[in-house]
């Protein structure tokens, strides 16, 4: 028997089969937005925390704290400058210069995990600050020890880990 066109178990096949080859496409094309977000997350978590520890390394290598203190019940630390040697092109001669007040700078991560730096909140853009962030400082031998451990929460509650640290000499006004 001489047939035209194809029957309805092989179109029944043919359906089958492209619903198969359909579904691991859209199998494979989900686990690939999946990831694709994830490694979305993972960029922006890194330069977000990468910023930040960059800032607050700064800020403290800028100052050049000589002493510090605590403040409030939380996490805080004050970093102090009260002296520095500076040049004095008058006298062509490096001098003693003595801050009154002290130059300071506040390091605070407060009861509602808001970092604040010198009383002002540190916004992230993607993300919150973690409950397990902490501002831990160490004092040995003369040298303070300031670990700031930051944990950037995302949306899904993915956390992601980054450490500013300083350390410096502690030293007292020369008489």
């Amino acid at each position: 028997m001489n047939k035209k066109g194809i029957s309805l178990v092989e179109l029944l096949g043919a359906i089958v089969i492209f619903g198969l080859m359909t579904s691991l496409v859209a199998l494979f094309l989900s686990v690939f937005l999946r990831a694709s977000d994830r490694i979305s997350i993972n960029a922006k978590a890194n330069q977000e925390g990468q910023l930040v520890v960059e800032i607050l390394e700064d800020l403290m290598q800028d100052l050049s704290p000589t002493t510090y203190s605590t403040c409030g019940p939380n996490d805080c630390l004050v970093l102090e400058k009260e002296f520095a040697y500076e040049f004095d092109p008058i006298q062509e001669d490096v001098i003693l210069v003595i801050y009154s007040p002290s130059q300071a700078l506040q390091l605070e991560i407060d009861s509602n995990n808001v970092l604040k730096i010198d009383a002002t909140a540190y916004v992230f853009n993607d993300f919150t600050l973690g409950a397990l962030s902490s501002i831990v400082f160490t004092e040995s031998s003369g040298i303070l020890y300031v670990i700031i451990d930051l944990y950037l929460e995302s949306a899904d509650l993915e956390q992601f880990n980054f450490v500013a640290t300083y350390s410096y000499s502690l030293e007292s006004i020369p008489v």
